[in-house]
């Protein structure tokens, strides 16, 4: 079998009586604590972040082994985004148009409806009234 992989019979022994190095000891125990701390930020916390926290908590490593260690984690910063309002249009003023075309006198019933919306003050209420009005007369 050792002869298939391409592995020396001592070369094998000696990698089973091998024990972890401080360097691959400290690098577990540091990964253990920046998914800590990833789940405790509830998954929104980059590499820099988890850095500045692990600086705090008395850890010297820089922001660049941070990011690779949690990438050999397979976790990753969720990018909040700010709120963008995308209910009014940029061109809503030039979608509307002027139907009456100041022209209020209609020919037949049900033809032209209008509403207003005028807003009453009531102990510190303000309500909203949307009454509909037909302009035939």
């Amino acid at each position: 079998m050792l002869k298939i992989i391409g592995v020396s019979t001592t070369g094998y022994y000696s990698f089973k009586k091998r024990k972890p190095s401080k360097q691959s000891i400290r690098k577990q125990e540091v990964k253990k604590e920046i998914v800590e701390i990833y789940n405790e930020s509830k998954q929104i916390y980059g590499a820099p972040k988890i850095t500045e926290t692990l600086l705090s908590r008395g850890h010297t490593i820089a922001e660049k082994t941070v990011g690779n260690y949690m990438r050999e984690e397979g976790i990753k910063a969720i990018w909040v985004t700010r709120y963008v309002r995308t209910t009014i249009a940029p061109d809503f003023d030039t979608k509307l148009k002027n139907i009456l075309n100041r022209e209020f006198n209609p020919t037949s019933p049900n033809t032209i409806w209008v509403t207003d919306y005028p807003d009453v003050g009531i102990r510190l209420i303000l309500l909203t009234l949307k009454p509909l009005q037909a302009l035939f007369i």
